[in-house]
């Protein structure tokens, strides 16, 4: 399903109700090239599926917590995403979608993956690049 966000749900997304944390792990050597660890913990609790958040693309810090607090405002006032969902409007390219799908954590516990989009806009298959290895686990 595709979802499109509009500038006033994302005005009003900051840290203020954010009951949810989100750790960022990056730079060492137990990940591949271009990967990263950037979760949540406590959305769970919004989402009907039960499932965490999750980046895998190494990214900056900042636009990774925008994202995933973006993710989560929407996820509090009735949105539910699932694997190969879109999400159109969190950029100002509004043609650039991010994804979802579902994958697995560190800990093989079932994850909704945050799918980040190519220079091109393209996701999960078609995506070009180090874009295209957000399915995989971001771990050596």
């Amino acid at each position: 399903m595709n979802y499109k966000t509009t500038e006033d749900e994302l005005q009003q997304i900051g840290n203020e109700g954010v009951d949810w944390r989100i750790e960022f792990v990056y730079g060492d050597t137990s990940f591949k090239e271009n990967m990263c660890d950037c979760h949540t913990h406590g959305i769970n609790k919004h989402l009907e599926s039960g499932l965490e958040l999750q980046i895998v693309l190494s990214i900056e810090p900042q636009l990774a917590k925008y994202i995933l607090n973006c993710v989560g405002k929407l996820i509090t006032t009735g949105k539910n995403f699932k694997s190969k969902d879109k999400l159109y409007g969190i950029f100002k390219n509004e043609k650039m979608p991010i994804g979802f799908i579902k994958s697995k954590d560190s800990e093989g516990k079932d994850i909704l993956r945050i799918w980040i989009p190519d220079k091109e806009g393209r996701l999960f298959d078609k995506s070009t690049d180090e874009y295209r290895q957000q399915d995989q686990d971001p771990y050596i």
